[in-house]
């Protein structure tokens, strides 16, 4: 397990707050909040950031951002 950085908005944030407490949660202001998020890199764990959608974006690691350009980019393709 890792520690993500995510930054997200107001809107999700009782639900981040299922998987990560308030002491891991810091406000920026205009609604966006970073989160220290636990992290277990498998297709579980990138599901739940997925269902987060545009609400929530992976500040870091870089891999762990890189991954989720790839799937979100996999998901909109099968649309097209």
């Amino acid at each position: 397990m890792q520690k993500i950085k995510l930054q997200l908005d107001h809107s999700i944030l009782d639900r981040i707050l299922d998987y990560c407490g308030e002491e891991n949660i810091t406000p920026l202001g205009n609604g966006k909040f970073y989160a220290y998020f636990d992290f277990i890199e498998d297709d579980y764990g990138y599901g739940i950031l997925m269902s987060f959608g545009d609400k929530c974006q992976c500040i870091e690691p870089e891999h762990v951002r890189n991954e989720m350009k790839r799937r979100l980019n996999d998901s909109i393709k099968a649309y097209f």
